[in-house]
């Protein structure tokens, strides 16, 4: 099975129940495989610290499968630990927070203030709070966009309506009147009254 696959069934059957996977036609060997994944998945979460040569010895002893075969699941569960597109990067920015977390705890327990300063400052620079964020808008790089005019109303999905060029005119014969009287208007202040209160 290709290995995007294999990744497509484990992001959306990873905590599936078996019987579930079975129903939505999951080969069994990948069942197998997901499972496998699935525990492996869980063991890391809760010890980051542990090695990839530790996950791949986990796999190969508990699983009896090659240790080629244990670092392509290796590699999946990076995957699904992290984005796909990023997933070395996310992996070990998680792991490194979650080593952060540790430390700091120990150093709380402790009641060592250094300590929990360092972690805190190491976990500052490990996620780039201490770094304004980038929201500023490069407007050299913005394209002006190249507009068409056209008075074809079909480019909106409008249907054309027949001879409308005539019923404008004629509109504007109905309507635009030369012979239009001036109407005398008296000049309104607004400021006027506004400021009586305050003297």
């Amino acid at each position: 099975m290709p290995k995007a696959d294999t990744y497509k069934y484990c992001e959306k059957h990873l905590f599936s129940d078996v019987e579930v996977m079975r129903r939505d036609k999951v080969p069994e060997a990948v069942i197998s495989r997901i499972v496998r994944i699935r525990d492996l998945y869980n063991q890391w979460l809760q010890t980051p610290s542990m090695s990839e040569r530790a996950v791949v010895l986990r796999l190969c002893s508990s699983y009896g499968i090659q240790k080629s075969m244990a670092y392509e699941d290796v590699r999946l569960i990076k995957m699904l630990l992290g984005n796909i597109n990023r997933a070395s990067k996310d992996f070990h920015r998680w792991r490194v927070n979650a080593m952060i977390e540790k430390t700091y705890a120990i150093a709380e327990q402790r009641k060592d203030t250094r300590g929990m300063n360092a972690a805190s400052m190491a976990y500052i620079k490990a996620n780039n709070l201490d770094k304004a964020d980038s929201n500023e808008i490069n407007w050299d790089e913005i394209l002006v966009q190249p507009f068409d005019i056209t008075e074809n109303p079909e480019v909106l999905g409008i249907r054309r309506v027949p001879g409308i060029q005539e019923k404008i005119r004629r509109m504007k014969e109905k309507y635009f009147n030369e012979d239009i009287e001036d109407v005398t208007y008296e000049e309104v202040d607004l400021n006027e009254g506004l400021f009586k209160n305050e003297e």
